[in-house]
């Protein structure tokens, strides 16, 4: 690997960022690409070098990590959440917006309305 980086050329950067997937994560290297694009287009403003190496390059790409299925036993805590705190937000969230956009039938206003956290009882 050169030491003057009017020396480095694509191929370096390439090289370089390839070994990085061997042993780091996808987001790691995409990282490193990113603060590379950042340095070589600070060196080349800088008058240091007339073109940066990673010149239309583009960002790397790796394997891609499978995402985990829910089992049963996640699905219940979803459940369980969702009855638990969601659900009571969701239904203050439509009691505010019917206050707010009443229909023809004479929704409350809002400021007949009480809104309380589920915790506050």
């Amino acid at each position: 690997m050169p030491t003057r980086v009017s020396a480095l050329t694509r191929e370096h950067i390439e090289h370089f960022l390839a070994d990085l997937f061997d042993h780091t994560k996808p987001a790691t290297v995409a990282k490193h690409y990113r603060t590379l694009q950042r340095l070589f287009k600070f060196i080349v403003d800088d008058g240091e070098i007339p073109s940066s190496p990673m010149e239309r390059m583009s960002p790397p790409s790796g394997p891609e990590q499978p995402v985990p299925i829910l089992s049963h036993a996640n699905t219940r805590v979803t459940e369980l959440v969702y009855r638990k705190e969601l659900r009571p937000v969701l239904s203050r969230g439509a009691v505010a917006m019917d206050a707010l956009f009443p229909d023809d039938k004479g929704s409350p206003t809002l400021e007949s309305i009480e809104l309380h956290h589920p915790l506050d009882r």
